[in-house]
């Protein structure tokens, strides 16, 4: 997941190697593919939205999918580029709300909180709005989010550390702003080469918002998860896997 760069805000080059160690160790890679093979049956045509350095995007090409990896972080992009190899991997740079492919996906993804990279309404409905003029007919877009609940259920700020490697370590700021429905990461990665830090902004949709902004772009949401396990989203869940298609679409299996 590539965020800030979204709003206008790219990661800078400087940071990359922080951010590969940060994500690195998420365990969505095989959730991802296989709810992606589920849906389209065998090796398909993927969009990856907020494709980073690539960590979903080259696991997707490498079970066979052609995937074309947007980002709006040209370094990232270049990192992804140099690492994809021979795999079936196109990248683009661009912003997720105005970009233009000339060939529609079966699926398009967009992981760890992408969705909430959209700072407001307007700026949801036209991501989602491109992402289904984007869509193959019968095509699905996954979304994965966090549950806001998780954000709300601590709100006043507060710092945890994380190790990176034996000589180094990320401590992490969480600042929740309730009535804006934003959060704000601030990542500080200490290691032998000094300190730096970064920061993410997101402005988080709640299932029910999610759903009336879909409907607002001519999608709706045809399955919901708590994980990528297919288990049911309850009330217990940290995480909210989506699945939507178009209007007239349809529907999946539950």
């Amino acid at each position: 997941m590539s965020t800030g760069g979204q709003q206008g805000h790219p990661y800078p080059e400087r940071i990359l190697d922080d951010y590969d160690r940060i994500y690195a160790g998420l365990g969505d890679v095989d959730g991802v593919i296989g709810l992606v093979g589920e849906l389209t049956g065998g090796p398909a045509r993927v969009l990856d939205v907020g494709t980073g350095t690539g960590r979903l995007a080259l696991a997707l090409a490498g079970v066979g999918h052609q995937v074309t990896a947007l980002d709006t972080s040209a370094p990232m992009l270049t990192r992804l580029a140099e690492r994809a190899g021979d795999l079936p991997v196109t990248v683009l740079e661009a912003d997720f709300r105005n970009f233009t492919v000339g060939t529609p996906f079966d699926a398009i993804t967009l992981s760890m909180n992408t969705f909430f990279m959209a700072h407001s309404h307007d700026d949801k409905i036209r991501l989602l709005d491109r992402l289904r003029q984007h869509l193959e007919p019968g095509g699905h877009v996954v979304l994965d989010c966090t549950d806001p609940a998780t954000f709300l259920a601590d709100a006043s700020p507060h710092t945890y550390a994380l190790p990176l490697g034996p000589d180094s370590f990320v401590t992490v700021t969480n600042i929740v702003d309730r009535p804006a429905q934003r959060l704000t990461v601030c990542y500080q990665i200490s290691d032998v080469d000094g300190v730096r830090t970064f920061p993410e902004v997101s402005v988080w949709s709640t299932p029910a918002e999610l759903d009336l902004l879909a409907r607002c772009s001519g999608l709706r949401t045809v399955a919901r998860y708590g994980g990528y396990e297919r288990e049911e989203y309850t009330e217990h869940s940290r995480q909210v896997i989506t699945v939507l298609a178009a209007s007239d679409a349809v529907e999946v299996a539950r």
